[in-house]
């Protein structure tokens, strides 16, 4: 019997060690593991989520708690995930340490926590620059100066418009010429900066280039004064547009006939006008150029009547050698004349003023060869030019001739003294050994 007992307090004994082993084995393998994620580095004003998605237990809790840094707010501490904004900080970066608390369903808990590092904004802002318009064929300029980033590179991009070239797409301030619009198409042009820094970090932006047509210029010339006999040139050449027209008409004066009215220069005979007198003569030009655009202007020419100068150079004439000669042009007719001698034949001489209407010269020695004409004689060009600046021409011919001769003495009618007749005697001999 008490064999019996002691065999079923044993089993008892086995069975119960048994349950409390078991019992002890399954509450080893419940234990929650908290697992607060991996650290994080990130920006200021990034959003930043916490993850306990690694933890295990059954029925699990979580709790998060910040024990360190600068204080933040999560969106709810009870929750796997919570997320919360990176807060701007002083320096140039900052560490936020965050505990994680699992709870399962039977009480236990397990903790873990996470190091999330904060550190300065690294931005980068794209700045086009500011809308604007242009002429066409004017010289456009893209601004990009005022983005803003760590070693930023440039890419512009046009996205609408007349296609067009940049100078660089990858330059800072690229240029291009504004391009003729024709009728029916569109006149904005639409460009786009993208710019990225060291760490590969880009933004956007965009700007507008407005293309105005181009309208002509017209230019008439400057105003001019003529004189009555000289044809004059109008002169269009400096107007500007794209493929523009010309049209001159008259609108003052005396009526003249232009060579061309549709030239750029056209040119006309200006009328007569009396003596010391001016007509003005006034003209419009207008152009016109391929889009129907339309420009005038116009010019005055005073027409200044004035007869024109006669040149009187005096008359031919002989002199002897040695003898002053005056070259007289007082003869000459026309207002305020001026006077210009010069020789164009013979043998040199100097004048004493070749500016004055009545010059001298002392006639040269000639070598009395009759067959030669041209040692014996001068040719004198003089020019006079009037105050209206016409001019005329005339010349005259010096003619030199040896001095003496033979004389013939009528000793019937008179008698020389015989001292008289030894000097000539000696004056004669001595002229003709010459």
């Amino acid at each position: 019997m008490l064999r019996k007992k002691t065999g079923l307090h044993l089993i008892f004994y086995i069975c119960l060690c048994l349950f409390s082993i078991a019992s002890w084995t399954a509450d080893v393998r419940a234990a929650p593991i908290a697992d607060a994620g991996p650290d994080q580095t990130v920006y200021e004003d990034e959003t930043v989520t916490l993850d306990a998605s690694g933890s295990t237990g059954d029925g699990v809790t979580y709790e998060w708690t910040q024990i360190d840094g600068e204080s933040v707010t999560l969106s709810d501490a009870n929750t796997q995930q919570p997320i919360f904004t990176a807060p701007n900080i002083s320096g140039d970066s900052e560490s936020l340490i965050f505990q994680l608390t699992v709870t399962d369903q039977g009480g236990l808990t397990d903790s873990d926590i996470c190091v999330i590092k904060v550190e300065e904004s690294v931005t980068v802002e794209a700045d086009a620059g500011s809308d604007m318009t242009a002429e066409e064929g004017d010289t456009v300029e893209l601004n990009g100066i005022y983005s803003d980033g760590n070693e930023i590179t440039y890419e512009w991009i046009q996205l609408d418009g007349k296609s067009v070239t940049l100078s660089d797409p990858n330059a800072e301030k690229p240029t291009f010429t504004a391009p003729s619009i024709s009728e029916g198409e569109g006149n904005t042009l639409i460009f786009q900066l993208t710019v990225t820094d060291e760490t590969g970090l880009t933004a956007t932006d965009t700007c507008v280039v407005e293309v105005i047509k181009n309208p002509p210029q017209a230019d008439a010339g400057p105003d001019q004064t003529v004189n009555e006999d000289v044809i004059v040139t109008l002169d269009g050449s400096d107007s500007t547009g794209n493929d523009i027209t010309y049209q001159w008409e008259q609108t003052g004066g005396h009526s003249v006939a232009l060579s061309d009215p549709n030239a750029s220069e056209p040119t006309f005979n200006p009328p007569d006008v009396d003596d010391d007198e001016e007509e003005s003569l006034t003209f419009k030009l207008t152009v016109t150029d391929k889009d129907g655009q339309i420009a005038a202007d116009t010019c005055v020419v005073e027409v200044r009547g004035a007869d024109t100068p006669t040149a009187d150079a005096g008359s031919d004439h002989s002199v002897t050698e040695g003898e002053t000669v005056t070259l007289n042009g007082s003869d000459s007719q026309g207002t305020e004349l001026t006077y210009k001698w010069r020789q164009t034949a013979g043998p040199s001489v100097t004048l004493s003023d070749s500016d004055t209407d009545r010059p001298t010269f002392t006639a040269p020695t000639v070598n009395g060869d009759e067959e030669d004409e041209d040692d014996d004689s001068m040719t004198f060009e003089l020019t006079v030019t009037d105050k209206n600046g016409m001019t005329d021409k005339d010349t005259c011919v010096v003619k030199i001739d040896e001095p003496g001769g033979w004389c013939f003495i009528n000793t019937s009618v008179y008698s020389p003294s015989p001292g008289f007749l030894n000097e000539f005697r000696s004056r004669l001999s001595a002229w003709l050994e010459r």
